[in-house]
């Protein structure tokens, strides 16, 4: 099925994608136009389940660190670029 660029311009957020249904919706929102921050703990295989996916950038965070909302959104917004922001939060 041809991705119909139904999310073209926006930004998300999925963690746990590095395995499993987080890996499987971090594709799908690039697939569909997205911008995707895709976060996993340290030490699981986010540094290389993405590779080749020009929309997604990866991210090891543990989440339930106290920095994580910080730090996740941060990165979030750089991948997005100057003036984009937050849309999908997953």
């Amino acid at each position: 099925m041809p991705a119909l660029n139904r999310l073209a311009g926006k930004t998300a957020i999925v963690t746990g994608a590095a395995s499993g249904i987080g890996r499987a919706t971090a594709q799908l929102f690039a697939e569909e136009g997205a911008t995707v921050l895709a976060v996993d703990r340290p030490g699981s295989a986010i540094a290389t389940a993405h590779e080749g996916q020009p929309r997604i950038v990866a991210l090891a965070q543990d989440v339930a660190s106290d920095d994580a909302p910080a730090a996740i959104v941060a990165a979030a917004l750089a991948a997005a670029g100057p003036g984009g922001g937050l849309d999908i939060v997953f």
